[in-house]
């Protein structure tokens, strides 16, 4: 692999994203639940600008180096889930701990409660949505061969 087909990404798919099942996960129906999430990177101009805001914002607490996870941790997510994860289905959850699971819609607003609560879900998609290969067409190609 040359070095082009090595580190050039989709633009597009960087910007408009692509679905990651999470095929370890099987919810009580026998579904698989699936994020769609944008690159995590600079050459996405929605996440690019929400991270400029927040050095702006923030820029003071950062050179003090006062900045602490407590106060990051909730920032990031929201970057997150307001530029990066786009969409889900299937995704099931037991609110009540009932034993019944029922069907969440996606909603800004929900994705930021599912990921704080939920925070090795949450660790694992934005490990997913820094890769590279995620986002190169020969892996995407790959992948939705298998699907």
């Amino acid at each position: 692999m040359g070095l082009r087909s090595t580190f050039k990404a989709n633009n597009e798919l960087e910007r408009q994203g692509r679905w990651f099942d999470i095929q370890s996960v099987r919810n009580a129906n026998g579904t698989v639940p699936g994020f769609k999430m944008a690159r995590m990177h600079k050459n996405n101009p929605e996440y690019l600008a929400a991270m400029e805001k927040i050095a702006k914002d923030l820029r003071q607490a950062i050179d003090l180096d006062v900045m602490t996870e407590e106060v990051a941790s909730p920032i990031m997510r929201g970057v997150f889930v307001e530029t990066i994860l786009l969409d889900w289905r299937n995704v099931w959850d037991d609110p009540e701990g009932t034993g019944v699971e029922v069907e969440v819609p996606y909603s800004k607003g929900m994705a930021d409660k599912l990921m704080a609560e939920l925070s090795d879900l949450y660790l694992l998609l934005v490990d997913e949505a820094k890769k590279l290969g995620n986002f190169r067409d020969a892996e995407v190609s790959a992948v939705s061969k298998k699907s």
